[in-house]
């Protein structure tokens, strides 16, 4: 549903004003623009958090296209003035090209260079992926790269699905933001060292069975800075947490 009112009082009621951003709330809740359309065939809330912001950059962001986070558009200052107004009603990110590892959103609509449109900030999202490695299982922003994401063993992003084989323009199916854990239960093998890195297998919480991941067992790189750890034979449990995008191991299973 999609109301307007005339601007101008409404004779014991609400202003046309609040009436008009009443609506506008409900428009970003429910997923749906002006035109009362939805992103989809359901009406429901979509799977990610959206927000708007405004295309800071000189070419437009296609529809599941990428923007880095390179502020806000309206930076509230004190406890009055418009800025600070604006900031409280409806904030406003400043998207930027995106460099590697820099937090990113994704477009779920085209923003011309520009313009304010929405974005999702976290959530499950569809977007396309440059798969440098098929066993990759999460993406990061890519420098440069309005369109699409890069894959990686460790990042911000999880990829719960993508279109099988390695190179550009892969489609996926992405979890980012507060929706992914930030610590892990996994398997390694062997010795790991101080300050190195070793690829970890990741096991549901309660250590019932392994996580499959797009292509098999669910996989991602963490670093050790503690000490260097060996396990029992054939794999010892570990525990990581992630820290800005990056794995780091936790506590270790002893032998």
């Amino acid at each position: 549903m999609n109301v307007r009112v005339t601007p101008g009082p409404i004779k014991g009621q609400l202003s046309a004003a609040a009436l008009n951003r009443a609506q506008e709330a409900a428009d970003i809740v429910l997923g749906q623009r002006g035109n009362g359309m939805a992103d989809g065939p359901s009406a429901g809330p979509p799977p990610y958090t959206p927000i708007l912001a405004k295309n800071n950059t000189t070419g437009t962001v296609r529809r599941w296209g990428v923007l880095s986070v390179a502020g806000v558009v309206f930076t509230p200052s004190g406890a009055t003035g418009s800025a600070t107004q604006q900031f409280q009603d409806q904030p406003v990110l400043s998207g930027g090209l995106p460099t590697g590892g820099s937090s990113f959103v994704v477009a779920v609509e085209p923003i011309t260079a520009g313009s304010i449109g929405r974005v999702a900030v976290a959530g499950v999202v569809q977007a396309k992926i440059n798969v440098v490695t098929e066993s990759d299982t999460f993406a990061t922003a890519k420098d440069g790269d309005l369109t699409q994401l890069t894959s990686a063993a460790s990042g911000d992003a999880q990829i719960l699905w993508k279109e099988s084989g390695t190179g550009a323009g892969k489609w996926a199916i992405v979890r980012f933001g507060a929706a992914g854990a930030s610590i892990r239960l996994g398997k390694v093998t062997g010795t790991w060292s101080k300050n190195a890195t070793a690829s970890v297998t990741q096991w549901k919480g309660d250590g019932s069975y392994p996580v499959t991941g797009p292509s098999g067992p669910a996989k991602f790189i963490a670093i050790n800075r503690a000490q260097t750890v060996t396990g029992p034979t054939g794999g010892y449990w570990v525990g990581c947490e992630s820290i800005d995008g990056t794995w780091h191991l936790e506590w270790a299973e002893c032998t």
